[in-house]
């Protein structure tokens, strides 16, 4: 679907959509702002002005058909000489919506074109430019060979690029959809922050990894998601389960199809060398994620150093454990009792250390779900995210949820009164229903995962 900016709030000037009749030699009309696109092999967007009686570029047009475009083409007034086909939809704009801004998903369209005006020329040329990405610029019939590439391209493989600006787990929870994908066929790429990158070291089935908007040449990809902001809305029904699940839906598959269903980190030699030298002087290793991104997921430090205490006390008969922290942001107030490694690794470095380490505590954050890639023993401190939302699938994990009554019905404050949430008045409340010493007992009844 294609998705516009217009008719949402300017009712005054609305855009007219205007399709092929079935069957008829006529145009039907139609108001929204959704458009059904036309025919084709992939999709081009023409800027045509009209007034002043300019015509369409008709030869232009057909040699587009020819070559395999369906073609959304934006008019300020529909042209005398417009051609009723399959392959082409119009869109009446009036001076008002004549822009480079009327979509919502710019990237859809492989390539753009324009009437021979100066405002054809103007907003074709900006909308080529102001999504970021690398969209080709059709100048005339002399350029069809440009498109002939695309159609060319786009049949030899079938690329998906994955967008997602994320957190680290949400990363990490799209990579089985990527598998599934790559052994469906296709290049999976990935468009992420330039710090979330070595992520994907290791990959194979991950064939490029953008970090630069203008690198990507859209125009060349079947398939463009984007995750970015789209998994937190949880009254949307598809977002009600483990996120690995809702990432599959948003790619297109169903969790039967999903081939693997946790993260996927593939360490190096060097790496895992690097954590077991790390760890190999200390026994009963717990690595423990305190801080979350989100402040209502976040622990507490006197609890945590409660813990710590609990953890290092040497008691007849009991296991004595060493606790590592882990975060990767550095911390200002460093606990007594344990190894400090906040803010003091690499990325890659914090995978190797969870893989090396022996247990795992972590609120729902991005450790979470390193430690579920690596089936690694985990206790999970759930915050206000139902557990099945977040670790159901790690096979190793333990979650610990908050006794309130408003723990099941919160979806993270979005579905419940703030009258009816126990932490309006102390913050990361449903936190403080799970004590330091009910995380000591459930850790005491783990095994080490061998």
């Amino acid at each position: 679907m294609i998705y516009l900016t217009a008719n949402h709030h300017d009712d005054f000037r609305p855009v007219v959509i205007y399709y092929k009749s079935k069957g008829l030699d006529t145009l039907y009309e139609s108001n929204g702002s959704v458009v059904f696109p036309p025919e084709g092999n992939f999709l081009a967007v023409g800027f045509g002005f009209h007034h002043y009686k300019h015509e369409m570029d008709t030869s232009l047009i057909y040699s587009l058909i020819e070559a395999g475009a369906g073609i959304v083409y934006i008019c300020d007034e529909l042209p005398s000489n417009y051609i009723l086909h399959d392959n082409i939809i119009y869109i009446k704009t009036g001076f008002n919506w004549f822009s480079h801004l009327l979509f919502k998903n710019p990237q859809v369209f492989k390539a753009v074109f324009h009437n021979n005006t100066r405002d054809g020329i103007k907003y074709a040329t900006a909308f080529s430019q102001f999504s970021g990405y690398r969209i080709p610029i059709i100048e005339d019939i002399s350029h069809i060979s440009k498109i002939k590439n695309i159609t060319t391209q786009l049949k030899r493989t079938k690329k998906f690029l994955i967008e997602t600006f994320d957190g680290i787990g949400d990363i990490l929870m799209s990579l089985p959809s990527a598998y599934t994908l790559h052994k469906q066929g296709w290049k999976i790429s990935y468009f992420v922050h330039p710090n979330r990158a070595s992520i994907f070291d290791n990959l194979e089935f991950i064939n490029k990894v953008y970090t630069n908007r203008e690198e990507i040449p859209i125009y060349l990809f079947s398939k463009h998601i984007i995750l970015t902001h789209r998994l937190s809305t949880y009254s949307l029904s598809f977002n009600q389960q483990h996120r690995i699940y809702s990432t599959a839906y948003l790619c297109g598959l169903s969790k039967e199809e999903l081939l693997i269903h946790k993260p996927i980190i593939k360490l190096s030699e060097d790496e895992k060398k690097w954590a077991l030298d790390f760890v190999k002087d200390y026994k009963n290793t717990v690595g423990i994620c305190w801080s979350s991104y989100g402040t209502n997921r976040s622990y507490f430090r006197d609890y945590t150093q409660q813990l710590i205490n609990l953890l290092t006390k040497k008691k007849f008969g009991c296991l004595t454990y060493t606790p590592i922290i882990l975060s990767g942001e550095s911390n200002q107030f460093p606990f007594k009792g344990a190894i400090d490694m906040s803010g003091k690794t690499t990325l890659r470095q914090l995978f190797a250390l969870v893989w090396a380490l022996d247990y795992i505590i972590t609120v729902d954050t991005g450790v979470l779900h390193i430690a579920g890639a690596f089936d690694k023993p985990t206790i999970a401190l759930m915050g206000p995210i139902p557990a099945e939302w977040r670790c159901s699938t790690y096979k190793n994990c333990i979650p610990l949820e908050p006794k309130v009554a408003c723990y099941k019905h919160c979806w993270d404050c979005q579905a419940i009164e703030p009258s009816k949430r126990m932490c309006r008045t102390y913050e990361s409340y449903c936190l403080r229903t799970i004590k330091p010493n009910e995380i000591y007992n459930t850790l005491r009844k783990l095994k080490k995962y061998v």
